[in-house]
């Protein structure tokens, strides 16, 4: 997803819902209704991408983010009819300025590349296989620990503090490998987001994300190993890259 730093997939989608209001207020339900109301008289022409892109998409709302953050998101959610697009009016700005209309839909197209791509779900694969791994290495480990540590070994479950330690040792270089896989996913989007949008409009956006969301354009190397994105200032060369080529 486009969010600049985003550990998973899907932490966007809680980034956004997260500016939408509790159910439990009725005030926040005339909210959500206004919410609704201003999606569907959104300026951010959303029609052509979603045809190029060939997903079906059930609704684009507008989230009033500004009223809470200057952050910046956007954000594909659901799967199959269920799909929808969340925008913040952080990112959108003012309906007539063609140049932010022109980013969020960059950012958009990113979004909408997640789905096309089937990232959701390889992420998904990704996370059950790494646990059917893990589960099991963490139990032989526990197997032979000393039974000061082992407390009874994988029965017991005075060994489950052992068996958490065990497995949050060994979960540390799968981890490094969901992020690398994540950020070849955030690659193959971004370069999707240049066909169906403009890689300069892509550009424009990441470099606005990164001072909305007081971001670093290239932060130092253990934080790119481990992130889930690949460092703004890499995509925004990119995708000056694409503009021009």
């Amino acid at each position: 997803m486009c969010a600049v730093r985003a550990p998973r997939y899907g932490q966007n989608v809680k980034a956004v819902a997260a500016t939408s209001p509790a159910p439990s207020d009725p005030d926040n339900r005339r909210t959500r209704a206004h919410i609704r109301t201003k999606a569907s008289h959104s300026a951010v022409p959303t029609a052509p991408l979603r045809a190029a892109s060939g997903l079906r998409v059930s609704d684009v709302r507008l989230l009033k983010m500004s009223e809470k953050t200057t952050a910046s998101n956007a954000a594909v959610v659901g799967l199959g009819p269920t799909r929808r697009i969340l925008l913040g009016d952080t990112l959108t700005g003012d309906d007539a300025d063609p140049e932010r209309l022109a980013e969020a839909r960059a950012v958009l197209a990113h979004e909408l590349a997640h789905h096309a791509h089937g990232d959701i779900w390889r992420g998904l694969g990704l996370e059950a296989v790494t646990s059917l791994v893990l589960w099991p290495l963490a139990a032989a480990v526990l197997a032979v620990l000393p039974e000061a540590l082992a407390h009874g070994g994988a029965g017991d479950p005075a060994a489950l503090p052992a068996f958490a330690l065990a497995y949050g040792v060994l979960a540390l270089p799968f981890g490094l490998l969901s992020a690398w896989q994540s950020r070849q996913r955030e690659r193959a989007a971004d370069a999707y987001a240049y066909r169906l949008a403009d890689g300069a409009s892509f550009a424009r956006a990441m470099e606005r994300l990164v001072a909305t969301n007081l971001a670093e354009l290239m932060p130092p190397w253990l934080t790119r190993v481990r992130g889930s994105h690949p460092p703004p200032g890499e995509r925004i060369t990119a995708a000056r890259r694409a503009a021009t080529a």
